[in-house]
């Protein structure tokens, strides 16, 4: 089960600032205007990205979570997307993984670094649901599924 949205600035009790800081909402799940270049700049001279690292690249570019990247954000994206090139990538995997959670890339990365994007209906991640709007069954209706083996 999810962990509930934190509440709003307003219907706080403890007025204590929150340990990791306070959520970033991103508009999308996907930028009209991508902040970084359509190819990623070449690290080793004379050596293109292969095309794994370069389908990885046009997909991370889309992602509104680039727009807070600092130049070194992008020197470690570059460097993961190194690893992507290797022979096997897939043995660099655990690490791959490690870097694209650091980078906020994947859904448990955007949760970490505490990044909530804004999109669906009414923006149900900004709190439009109350906690009534929980899907509950009844226990005996429960009962009476797990008898009909549903």
């Amino acid at each position: 089960m999810a962990a509930p949205y934190p509440k709003d600035q307003s219907e706080r009790r403890n007025k204590t600032k929150p340990v990791r800081g306070e959520w970033i909402d991103l508009d999308s799940s996907e930028l009209e205007n991508p902040v970084l270049p359509l190819k990623p700049p070449h690290k080793r001279p004379f050596v293109p990205f292969g095309t794994m690292a370069v389908k990885k690249w046009s997909a991370w570019r889309l992602d509104p979570v680039t727009t807070y990247w600092t130049k070194a954000d992008v020197a470690f994206a570059l460097s993961t997307l190194e690893l992507y090139d290797a022979e096997d990538w897939t043995k660099n995997a655990a690490e791959i993984r490690l870097r694209e959670d650091r980078l906020a890339l994947t859904p448990l990365g955007k949760k970490q670094q505490r990044y909530r994007i804004l999109f669906g209906l009414a923006n149900e991640s900004v709190r439009e649901r109350t906690p009534g709007d929980a899907n509950v069954i009844d226990f005996d209706e429960r009962r009476k599924q797990l008898e009909r083996g549903a």
